[in-house]
């Protein structure tokens, strides 16, 4: 349940996603998205699949990595912390 909206949360389709040289996002479980632009440039729409997908599949990794962060008080752990931080920028392709 939204605690905003009072609706009840829909879940997207589970990760992880993988893009198709279709130019379509898919999972294990079938179809997610299409990639189009208004250019129709095959290069862009390919580049945006691709950034679609990492940053979905990244996504929980990166939250998790910065709740404990947020969490941390200053001085714990930090060996762990800067661990984690790197291991969810690399997830998300952009370098440790």
């Amino acid at each position: 349940m939204n605690a905003q909206s009072g609706k009840a949360a829909t879940t997207h389709t589970p990760t992880p996603w993988f893009a198709t040289d279709l130019r379509q996002v898919r999972s294990h479980v079938g179809f997610v998205a299409l990639t189009s632009g208004s250019d129709f440039n095959v290069a862009i729409e390919e580049a945006n699949a691709a950034f679609i997908v990492r940053a979905c599949n990244s996504h929980d990794a990166l939250v998790a990595a910065l709740r404990d962060i947020a969490d941390a008080v200053y001085g714990t752990d930090t060996a762990r912390l800067r661990a984690r931080a790197r291991a969810a920028l690399a997830a998300a392709g952009e370098g440790a």
